[in-house]
């Protein structure tokens, strides 16, 4: 749609606006101006609408961006959640926030069939599809669209070595594989590394590299102490067991960037992803994998999701059952030992790349943004759903807060006064 108008709104830095090539323009926005951003537009597209910008909307048409089952990543993320009760609280919190969105939205974006499936579970339970949207649109595809993230839109350009002679523990001849994510909970290091540790005498150059340990969303958190740290911890306790820690598996302590990203995606001969079979796995989509196919990288996954399911129909490497340590060393070892099969599975992810094109995959949002009246929606039947979850979320948090949310405070004072008395006293001697 090169005749629209774009505008990037964040409460945080700005972005540039210089490889644009539509109309675009980044402003930051509060609590302030929000409802004015709202009616100044068509259509607002968000992964989350802050609830006090919805009763000013207007006629705006708001889509929503479920482009990850947050309900089933909340659960994964608040397994080790000292207090169940607490987990359960702030669980429920969030679901009905969700449910909010949800109701108040014209379209909602997912990444695959299975979402679809799990949001049109969620919107009947919750009594949001209406008798009169159901008859005008049966498959509900105008109100759920698949709409994925696309691969990166630049060809990738192969720039000087980051890893290759460059990186300690890493030759030029080595077969490089690459984890290129975070490492968190649900993913199955233990199973990875045992598979590497079995196979570094038949395979001495193999070389697993974890690609970044230190998530951006971690806000500034010493390292290996935010997102994903216990998981990294645990990782390289068994590596130093195993005696492979920065021979046969080398870990990158930071975030790499975008440039980073793509060289070392160019530098290695395949990707790795093992998780556990888990409602997460099914209903996910790993962005990861878009690089992946952008770089022509072969994949070694586990199954279980529907990205596994199309890496074993269509040859893009080795998809092997949950907690099988025999079936991923056996792929790991085809995959060094045999280049021919390496080759056919990169002519064959560089056919799937093509499928990921920002162009395709955005697809059914540019036809809502064209004609948002092909939403079933309508406003008049949104304002009392809208309405009741809002207070529904609302009573949650209150109670949430009135419960954890004290405690909380009280913890956050007691440390930062330990902090200051731990200067003070240094500071004294």
């Amino acid at each position: 749609m090169r005749d629209s108008y774009s505008r990037f709104s964040s409460p945080s830095r700005a972005l540039t606006t210089e490889s644009a090539t539509v109309r675009f323009a980044f402003t930051r926005h509060d609590g302030a101006n929000l409802g004015r951003l709202a009616r100044e537009h068509d259509i607002v597209i968000s992964t989350r609408f802050p609830l006090k910008m919805l009763p000013f909307a207007g006629d705006t048409r708001l889509v929503l961006d479920l482009f990850t089952p947050f309900i089933t990543e909340w659960v994964e993320m608040t397994k080790r959640d000292p207090g169940e009760s607490h987990r359960r609280a702030w669980i429920d919190m969030k679901r009905r926030d969700l449910i909010t969105q949800i109701a108040a939205s014209d379209t909602i974006l997912c990444s695959n069939v299975r979402q679809r499936d799990l949001i049109a579970g969620i919107m009947g339970t919750a009594g949001l599809i209406t008798p009169r949207a159901f008859d005008s649109d049966p498959t509900l595809e105008g109100l759920i669209r698949i709409a994925p993230i696309g691969t990166r839109p630049v060809a990738p350009v192969a720039g000087a070595p980051r890893l290759r002679g460059v990186r300690p523990g890493i030759g030029p001849d080595d077969f490089v594989m690459i984890w290129n994510g975070i490492i968190v909970d649900w993913y199955d290091i233990d199973l990875l590394l045992r598979a590497v540790a079995r196979l570094k005498d038949r395979h001495p150059h193999m070389r697993l590299f974890f690609m970044g340990t230190e998530h951006p969303d971690s806000y500034g958190a010493k390292t290996l102490q935010g997102l994903g740290g216990g998981t990294t911890q645990r990782a390289l306790d068994l590596c130093r067991e195993l005696g492979i820690l920065d021979t046969n598996v080398i870990f990158n302590f930071t975030w790499a960037n975008n440039d980073d990203t793509q060289q070392y995606l160019l530098e290695s001969d395949i990707a790795v992803c093992t998780y556990f079979d888990s409602l997460e796995t099914r209903y996910s989509f790993r962005v990861r994998y878009l690089d992946c196919f952008w770089a022509g990288l072969p994949l070694v996954c586990t199954r279980g999701d529907m990205v596994a399911e199309m890496v074993e129909e269509r040859g893009l490497g080795a998809a092997v059952p949950e907690g099988d340590l025999d079936a991923l060393t056996a792929a790991l070892d085809r995959l060094a030992g045999d280049p021919g099969f390496r080759a056919a599975c990169r002519r064959n992810v560089e056919a799937v790349r093509e499928e990921y094109t920002w162009e395709r995959t955005l697809a059914p949002l540019i036809d809502f943004c064209a004609d948002p009246s092909s939403s079933p929606v309508r406003s008049n039947e949104q304002r009392l759903p809208v309405a009741l979850h809002t207070l529904d979320w609302l009573a949650s948090r209150s109670y949430y807060e009135a419960r954890f949310g004290l405690r909380r405070k009280f913890a956050i004072w007691r440390k930062q006064r330990a902090e200051r008395a731990e200067r003070a006293e240094r500071a004294a001697r």
